[in-house]
């Protein structure tokens, strides 16, 4: 019976060392996990044609333009999905953060950010 106990207690231990050394995604920087997803062609498409129509083809050719460093998707918080209340709407479905560049000087220096949720 006491061998029985030891046998016990040394597979709980193993099991506990063994599911600490298992790399959690919830210990991954929010980035890396963020730099898992591309931006599709048809989202990029879609927020262009937004401010197109804003603008217009013209000025958007010549002075706004997309800036996929900053731009990034953001999928569901798996908290918030589980407690909708305690978060914000955003959080609980995924979302493309989209960043546009803006020079109306058409000067490579001087830049202003747009930012388009």
């Amino acid at each position: 019976m006491n061998g029985l106990k030891n046998n016990v207690i040394l597979i709980c231990f193993a099991l506990m060392l063994f599911n600490c050394s298992q790399p959690s995604e919830l210990r991954e920087p929010v980035e890396k996990i963020v730099s898992k997803y591309s931006i599709p062609d048809s989202i990029i498409h879609k927020s262009n044609m937004i401010i197109i129509s804003k603008v217009g083809q013209i000025f958007f050719d010549s002075y706004i333009k997309l800036d996929s460093s900053k731009s990034r998707y953001s999928p569901h918080d798996p908290f918030c999905v589980k407690n909708p209340t305690n978060c914000a709407d955003y959080l609980v479905r995924p979302f493309y953060k989209m960043e546009y560049k803006f020079n109306p000087t058409n000067d490579n220096n001087s830049n202003t950010y747009m930012n388009l949720l």
